[in-house]
Order: structure tokens, then sequence, then C-alpha cells
């Protein structure tokens, strides 16, 4: 996927990964290093694991729950937290595009991953 920021800092994300799936990892491709969000868990159809990069918390709800439990002891070890950069500034990426690649351990692509993000801006 292809996300956006066209401020001028950079911008933590919140994605969410919507099962089944089995070890997600998310990846900003666009940085250098490709830094790398891993996870050492099986989702089952209709569960929901939401990371937020601000706050560096893994959440996991239960298909049809509203209650979530952290899944933090599942980053892999070597993962590495990520924003999402902006158009100019340290970390500036042309046009402010970043690419996040979604991969997981399964044979067939099952799983789905959504990105919440915004345009950053200091003063």
């Amino acid at each position: 996927m292809q996300v956006v920021n066209l401020g001028n800092i950079d911008c933590p994300a919140i994605f969410t990964i919507t099962g089944p799936c089995t070890n997600p990892s998310i990846t900003n491709a666009t940085l250098p290093g490709s830094p790398t969000l891993q996870f050492s868990i099986t989702m089952n159809a209709g569960d929901q694991m939401v990371i937020d990069t601000d706050f560096h918390n893994v959440t996991y709800y239960t298909a049809g729950s509203s209650i979530g439990s952290s899944r933090y002891y599942t980053l892999v070890r070597g993962s590495t937290w990520f924003t999402i950069p902006g158009a100019s500034g340290l970390n500036m990426v042309p046009s402010g595009l970043s690419t996040i690649q979604f991969l997981t351990g399964d044979p067939v692509a099952t799983g789905t991953l959504t990105c919440q993000s915004a345009n950053a801006w200091i003063l």
C-alpha cells in the first residue's frame, strides 16, 4: 500500500491487521534498511490486531469482541518501530509517499492490512 504524509515531520501510524493469517509483518520499504514489525502469532478469521506506532502498543481483538488484550509479546526480536516520513524534513521522502508491505507466512494471501495516518506539520 502507499501511505502519504505531505507534512514536514514524521507521523506515527496505526495499523490494523485482520485475520486469518499467520506471522504477519509490516515493512516500510521506503525507509533505509526497510524497518519491519514482525509478529509471531496465528490470527483466526475476523480477529484484529491494532499496532500503534506512536505508543508502541499491540492490541488483539477476537472476532466480534470490543475488548482487547496486549499481544506485545508476539513482536519478533529485531523488529523496528517506524513512522511515516514527511515530504520535507529530517527523514523526507519524495512526495511524502511511503511504500508499506504486508506479508504473512500463509501460502495464500488471506489477511488484510489497513493504515491510519495523517499529514504532520510543525511550524
